[in-house]
């Protein structure tokens, strides 16, 4: 027996319908059905105009209660209040490693930026020591030259 059936023997009583609004929902229902199907476009199934007609509670199946109905118990109500909350208290250990990391990475980043400043400065003072070094060598040789001509056997 399906839904449609199922309805119309537990709405209708000796061939009277229990109310106007049973008799309405029957003959919605029988409309959806007979309903002309646009090509390419797939019917609705029993189940489909059954909701769409009566709708759908939470919690509770309408007709012979075909499918699965949802477990509505304290039970299953504490266990999902558990799931949130250790989901939420995952989220805020996630959320405050997250928060750690880029507090870290913004100090490294500083520090880097530093180092980088002073190899700079560092490469420059040694770039500044090479030339003063170079021209003390110079310098130097220039002074050993002159000695060494005040010293040869000719000048004296």
């Amino acid at each position: 027996m399906g839904r449609f059936e199922f309805y119309k023997v537990t709405h209708c009583k000796n061939g009277f319908w229990t109310s106007d609004g049973a008799e309405k929902n029957y003959n919605e229902m029988m409309t959806l059905k007979n309903q002309p199907v646009p090509e390419r476009e797939t019917p609705m199934t029993e189940d489909q105009i059954c909701d769409k007609v009566l709708g759908r509670a939470i919690g509770y199946v309408r007709g012979p209660g075909y499918g699965v109905r949802p477990d509505t118990s304290i039970k299953v109500a504490h266990a999902m209040r558990g799931q949130l909350q250790e989901c939420t208290k995952r989220a805020d250990e996630a959320e405050r490693r997250a928060d750690e990391a880029e507090r870290r990475a913004e100090v490294g980043e500083r520090r880097a930026k530093e180092l980088t400043e002073e190899v700079i400065s560092q490469r420059s003072t040694i770039d500044s020591l090479t030339m003063k070094t170079n021209r003390l060598e110079s310098l130097y040789e220039k002074l050993a030259s002159r000695m060494d001509m005040g010293n040869s056997p000719a000048s004296t």
